[in-house]
C-alpha cells in the first residue's frame, strides 16, 4: 500500500510484530468457544500477529476523528487549569508504572472538572464519567479467556471505586508501561473486550502512556485498522496543553455516534431498516476479534415478525439494488419459504441475505 506524506494521510507505522504474515485479515483474535481457555501473555502475542499490518500513525489523529470541538473550548480549558494549578503531570522520577496511575489519574480528572466549571460538560455523553485506578481482573472474560486487569478505567461516576467492573460499562482505557510496542499490544486486547461486550462499538479509543518518557499516545481501533497517533510529551507544558486538548475533543461528544457508538443496536435489541426495532433472545455465534467483521448469529423475538413484513423488506432491498440476490427462510411458519431474485443489474458482487425466524 502506497502512503503519502502530509498531515492528513495516516502513515503506516512500524508493526508490531516481526511475525509473517499474508494479508492483515489472515490471522485474528476469534475462536470456537470450546478452544482452550487463553492467557493475557497468549492474547497480548494473538493481538500483535491479528494487527501485524494494519497499523498506521497520523498527527492529527484525534482532529479528525472527534472534529467537533472549537479550539477556543480547549483554550479555556487549559487556562482554567492553569490559574487552578492543576496544569500538571509530575510522578515520582524512575519508579515503577504503579507510581504514575495517581497523577495520570489526576490529571485526566482534572481535565473534566475543568470542563464542568466552565459548563462545557453540560451536554456530553461523558458528563458523569470518572477516571479511576483499577490493575484488578475484569468481571468478566471474553468467551472462555482469562479476566484481564487494565490499569485504569473510566467509567459513571456513580459506579467508580466499586469492587468489580464489566466491560459493559467502561468508557475509556489506559495502558501504562515503560515499553511501547508491549504497551500497544495489552491495549489491544482491552480494546478487543470492548468490541466483544459493547456490540454498539464503531471504533475504540485506547490512551497509552509511556511513564519512562512522560508521552502520551492515542489509538482508534476499527474493523480495518489501527491509528496511532504520534507521541504527546506531558513532562513539559506544550505537550500537556496539546494533551489536554485532545481530551476536551473526546469528552466534548454530544452525542454517542460521535463517541463511536451505532445506536441502532446494543445487547439487547436492533434496529432493521424496513423491519423495525427486534429484541434478541438468544446468541448462537459470537466472533470475537478487532478487525474483520466481528460476525455474530442473533435470534430475533418471532412475535415482532411477519410475512408481510419480510416482504415489504424485500422490496425494499430490491429497490435499491442493494441485494441481488436474496434468500429468506421463517421458520416460523413451520415451512421453508424461499423467494430467490437473481442478479438484476451487471455488477459483480453478490450478497446473501438470509433471516431466521426461529
Amino acid at each position: 500500500m502506497n502512503t503519502r506524506s502530509g498531515p492528513e494521510t495516516p502513515q503506516r507505522s512500524s508493526p508490531i510484530s516481526s511475525q509473517p504474515h499474508s494479508t492483515p485479515l489472515s490471522q485474528n483474535s476469534s475462536k470456537l468457544p470450546e478452544s482452550d481457555k487463553r492467557t493475557q501473555d497468549v492474547l497480548k502475542l494473538t493481538m500483535r500477529r491479528e494487527l501485524a499490518g494494519a497499523v498506521f500513525k497520523s498527527d492529527r489523529l484525534i482532529e479528525h476523528i472527534y472534529p467537533n470541538c472549537p479550539d477556543s473550548e480547549a483554550h479555556n480549558v487549559i487556562t482554567h487549569m492553569t490559574k487552578k494549578n492543576t496544569l500538571r503531570f509530575d510522578p515520582v522520577p524512575n519508579t515503577k508504572e504503579e507510581d504514575s496511575y495517581k497523577p495520570f489519574i489526576h490529571l485526566l480528572n482534572g481535565i473534566i472538572e475543568a470542563m464542568d466549571e466552565k459548563k462545557l460538560m453540560k451536554n456530553s455523553v461523558y458528563k458523569d464519567t470518572k477516571f479511576e485506578v483499577y490493575d484488578k481482573p475484569m468481571k468478566e472474560g471474553t468467551g472462555s479467556d482469562d479476566a484481564l486487569k487494565p490499569d485504569l478505567i473510566s467509567r459513571s461516576s456513580k459506579r467508580s471505586g466499586t469492587t468489580s467492573a464489566s466491560w459493559t460499562e467502561v468508557e475509556l482505557c489506559v495502558e501504562v508501561k515503560n515499553n511501547f510496542m508491549d504497551m500497544v499490544a495489552q491495549g489491544s486486547t482491552y480494546a478487543r473486550s470492548l468490541f466483544y461486550f459493547q456490540r454498539a462499538r464503531r471504533f475504540v479509543t485506547m490512551i497509552y502512556l509511556h511513564h519512562g518518557r512522560k508521552e502520551v499516545r492515542f489509538g482508534i481501533y476499527t474493523a480495518s485498522w489501527l491509528c496511532l497517533s504520534n507521541p504527546i510529551n506531558i513532562g513539559i507544558e506544550p505537550g500537556l496543553r496539546e494533551f489536554v486538548k485532545s481530551m476536551v475533543r473526546i469528552y466534548s461528544c454530544r452525542n454517542w455516534w460521535d463517541a463511536g457508538f451505532d445506536t441502532s443496536c446494543n445487547m439487547r435489541k436492533c434496529s432493521i431498516k424496513g423491519l423495525g426495532v427486534y429484541s434478541i433472545t438468544d446468541n448462537l455465534c459470537h466472533r470475537n476479534s478487532i478487525l474483520g467483521r466481528r460476525t455474530r448469529v442473533d435470534v430475533m423475538d418471532k412475535s415482532m415478525c411477519s410475512a408481510s413484513k419480510l416482504v415489504t423488506f424485500l422490496l425494499i432491498l430490491l429497490q435499491t439494488n442493494h441485494c441481488p440476490l436474496i434468500s429468506i427462510s421463517c421458520a416460523a411458519f413451520q415451512r421453508r419459504l424461499p423467494i430467490r431474485w437473481r442478479q438484476m443489474t451487471n455488477t459483480p458482487l453478490y450478497l446473501v441475505v438470509e433471516l431466521l425466524l426461529i
